[in-house]
Formats: C-alpha cells, structure tokens, sequence
C-alpha cells in the first residue's frame, strides 16, 4: 500500500489525511557529539506556512476536524494538523505549543537517540476551508537536544490531499512553466513512492566573537531578558567547549560571559532604582 508521494523536483510530500507516511531522519553524529556530547536527542516536526505573507501565521485544524466526538482533551494535540503515528500517550511523544495563544507555535517533540525512521499522520487537509484553506505548506524538522538547544535543522514541503498523483504531476508541471521558482536541481526523477528521508543539517560550532551594533530598544525589561538567553546560551556553550578540553573557546566565552553578567546586573540596579521612584 503507499503511503503517499515524494517530489524530489519540488522538495514535497503528497498524502491524504489519515495516512500513516515514514520520514527516515539522518544527520552527522560527530558534529552533533561536537555540539552536544552525552545529551538526549529529540526531533520536533512542526508545520508552517511556506510562502513569505503567511509565515507568520500559525498552521492549526479547521473547525470542523477540531470539533470530532474522537479527539482527545488536549488542545495542543486537538488543534495541531500533524501527529505521531505512535499511539496518544506513547512515551518519548510530545504534544507542545499552548494552543489559546496564537503566537505559539504547535509541533510534534520525538525522542530519537540515533537516526532513525519515524511515521507521521496529518489530521486535516490542504483544502479545508477554516484551516490550511490551500495555502502552501511545509514542515521544519528541527534536532534538538534535552535543553531545547537546536543543533540541525532541515524542511520539505507537503501537501494533504485525496489525488496524490494528480496534485503531484500538476504542480510539476506548473514548476516546468516557470509558474514555480525552482528551489532545488532538477536531476532526480519526477517522483518517488518511498520513504522520505530527511538529512538534518548540524551546523559546525558557533564561536565567532560578534560585536552588537548600537540598538535602540524600548524597555529595560525587554533588554534584561534578550541578554539573559544570551547568557543562558553561552553558558552552554562554555561547557561544551570544557568538555571538548578546548581551553581557548573556554577563556573567550569566559571574558564574554563576565562583560554580559556585568550589563545585565547594571541594567537590573537601574530597573529597581526606577520602581523604587
């Protein structure tokens, strides 16, 4: 039985609600050991908007899906278009996002250890009027590990519908009129009913000294807490590179580290002068 369709020409996936569909994730585990030795590994599949005027918006159910007698209580799980295959409750499956915010990204968090396959299932179509209603979307794999530290990233687009082989091989030969920017090489053939395997992308180590330019922020709140993720991250990079016994990455993150602590503590004696007035 297929499971749906692959466009290598497009970089999509074609398959009908319901429909179980593998992605076999793969990705260089000596970067990723580089970036993040000893950690457990998870892959988050969240759906997007593609095209640029809708990225903004969140991807979530229609009403009418949203509202069967089956779906469970949890509106994370209720209002997102994708799911794991694996059964509701299925240790190492998570459901994120909080659903009553709109900015609040919803996505699927998989415990993957290795490279390894994992089926999806979505459970609304690209034509559903008061969800998706056609517009173009994709999903973005991100690997991460238990901190939630992102350290590959890759995406491929995917379309729900009922006549895969109709869509797929018009949307081909729309790409062939030009209506389409071709995003990929054209090399492999039309399509392809296997298994759509993602190579997640693990960058090389991130350590290059960067200096801010001048900015102009509105509220010391806002300012404190954008360098208090900044802090947060180069600390974990600090101990990556102790553990990496790279003491020369060690020392710069240390001066960074020792400069960034003093702005926040100054902005933060500033912030409590101000309420104290």
């Amino acid at each position: 039985m297929t499971t749906g369709k692959y466009s290598a020409r497009l970089n999509r996936i074609y398959v009908d609600m319901g429909v179980e569909f593998p992605v076999h994730f793969t990705w260089d585990t000596r970067k990723q050991h580089a970036l993040s030795p000893h950690a457990e590994l998870y892959v988050r599949a969240t759906v997007v908007f593609s095209d640029d005027a809708q990225a903004e918006k969140r991807v979530e159910r229609c009403l009418q899906h949203a509202h069967e007698p089956n779906n469970p209580g949890d509106e994370a799980i209720v209002r997102n278009v994708l799911r794991s295959a694996r059964a509701l409750g299925t240790a190492g499956v998570h459901y994120c996002g909080a659903a009553r915010r709109p900015d609040s990204w919803l996505s699927v968090l998989v415990r993957l250890p290795q490279p390894a396959p994992h089926a999806y299932q979505f459970v609304c179509k690209n034509s559903c009027s008061s969800g998706i209603n056609r517009r173009n979307t994709a999903i973005v794999f991100t690997l991460e590990d238990h901190l939630g530290q992102i350290l590959g990233r890759q995406s491929v687009g995917a379309r729900v519908c009922a006549c895969l082989k109709r869509d797929l091989r018009r949307d081909e030969e729309e790409l062939g009129k030009g209506k389409r920017r071709l995003t990929s090489a054209p090399a492999p053939p039309p399509h392809q009913d296997t298994c759509k395997k993602v190579k997640i992308e693990v960058p090389e180590t991130d350590e290059e000294l960067i200096t801010l330019p001048k900015l102009q922020i509105k509220g010391v709140k806002t300012v404190v807490t954008g360098l208090e993720v900044m802090q947060r991250m180069m600390e974990l990079s600090a101990g990556e590179a102790a553990r990496r016994k790279d003491q020369r990455a060690a020392d710069q993150y240390a001066g960074c580290l020792a400069t960034l602590t003093h702005a926040i503590d100054n902005l933060k004696k500033s912030l409590a002068r101000d309420q104290t007035q």
